[in-house]
Order: C-alpha cells, then sequence, then structure tokens
C-alpha cells in the first residue's frame, strides 16, 4: 500500500539563525591565501582557498567566530572572522562589487552520522538578477560527501526554495523538495551520505520506503 506524504511548503529564502545580511570583506592574511573551510571549525575540511586582498561576499554571524563566505566563483564556506576585513555593505556579483542585498538561511540536520546543511540565499531587491540560490552539503566527521547546488532557482509554480519535513518519516534516507523554476525535485539523501535527485517536487512513500 503507497502512503502519501503531505510536504509543508514554505517561502524557504529568508534570513535566521543570527546571519546579517550580505557585506563585502577583503581577505588581509600574512599568509598570503586563507583557507576556506567545509563547517564552522578548524578541524572540518578545507574546501579551498582564497588570496591575500581578494574580494568575498560574508555574512556576519554574532554567535560565532566563523562567518559564511562566498567567492567569485560561488564556492560557499566559511572563514574565521578575524582573516576578513570589512569593505563595504553590498554583495559580490560576478566579480564586482555591488550595493545589492542578500539574505541567507541555514539549517542544520542530524541524520544518521551525517550532518545536512542547506544554504538559502535570497535577493533582497532585484530577483532579476537572481532569486534564490540553494546548497546543500553533506558532511560526515568534518569531512564533505557529497554536495548538490542551485544557482538560480526562479519564483515560479506558487512556491520556490528547498523544503523538508521536520520529523522524517523514513529511517535510512533524509528527504527535501525543491521548488520554483516549474520543475520541481526530489532530493534524497541515504545513510552513506549520497545525494540522488528526481524530478518532481512531491513525492509518495511505500511501506518498504521505496
Amino acid at each position: 500500500m503507497i502512503k502519501q506524504i503531505l510536504l509543508v511548503i514554505i517561502m524557504t529564502c529568508y534570513v535566521y539563525f543570527g546571519y546579517s545580511q550580505s557585506k563585502i570583506g577583503m581577505i588581509v592574511d600574512e599568509d598570503g591565501f586563507t583557507n576556506i573551510r567545509a563547517n564552522s571549525d578548524l578541524n572540518s575540511e578545507v574546501i579551498g582557498k582564497v588570496k591575500d586582498k581578494e574580494y568575498i561576499s560574508y555574512f556576519k554571524n554574532d554567535d560565532s567566530n566563523w562567518w559564511i563566505v562566498e567567492t567569485k566563483n560561488n564556492l560557499l564556506g566559511y572563514i574565521h572572522k578575524s582573516r576578513i576585513s570589512f569593505v563595504k555593505n553590498g554583495y559580490l556579483l560576478h566579480g564586482d562589487l555591488s550595493d545589492l542585498h542578500v539574505t541567507i538561511s541555514v539549517k542544520n540536520e542530524k541524520f544518521k552520522a551525517l550532518l545536512i546543511k542547506i544554504y538559502q540565499l535570497k535577493s533582497d531587491e532585484n530577483p532579476y538578477i537572481f532569486s534564490c540560490r540553494a546548497y546543500i552539503r553533506i558532511l560526515k566527521a568534518g569531512k564533505v560527501i557529497d554536495e548538490i547546488s542551485y544557482n538560480n532557482i526562479d519564483p515560479v509554480g506558487g512556491n520556490y526554495g528547498i523544503s523538508y519535513e521536520k520529523n522524517q518519516t523514513t529511517e535510512n534516507h533524509f528527504i527535501a523538495s525543491k521548488f520554483g523554476d516549474y520543475q520541481g525535485e526530489v532530493i534524497i539523501v541515504n545513510k552513506n551520505g549520497m545525494i540522488q535527485n528526481f524530478k518532481g517536487g512531491h513525492y509518495f512513500l511505500a511501506k518498504n520506503e521505496k
């Protein structure tokens, strides 16, 4: 017997968890570069580097010494705040300093031995540049297992962004949905941290979880 799962769908591109609007910063590091990490601690995996005096967008978090940064190539990660020098309010757009205001939402979900991090960025004032950018990153013991990104989710079809049930209905998979672009997707994370995505934002779950 197949049971339909009703998703609570919300407009998820908004800011919370203490993160502020985007700012533009410059990297200041005597070593000539600084590391971008997958999570907000020194033991998490290095996923990239930024050169000294290079511009980045960042989102200040008053509750942590590690701030979320986004590079000109849209690499998203964490840098210690001591390596970031404030330049101006705004957003680094295609490598250029702009006055665009972007907000971020961050969700952290624990699943088995995994940490699932869901980031969504929203342009406050100019949806024609981009409406919602989303990243899902799967970590285990600070290492990246898998990740998926959506560079621009258009707000069409009624809802847009990444949505999921807080109380998951299956033990062996974490399931989320991506809405927007007139093309929904079901995003499934297995217990090993690997991501699969399928067309169609709504899903059905059988008793055998298939």
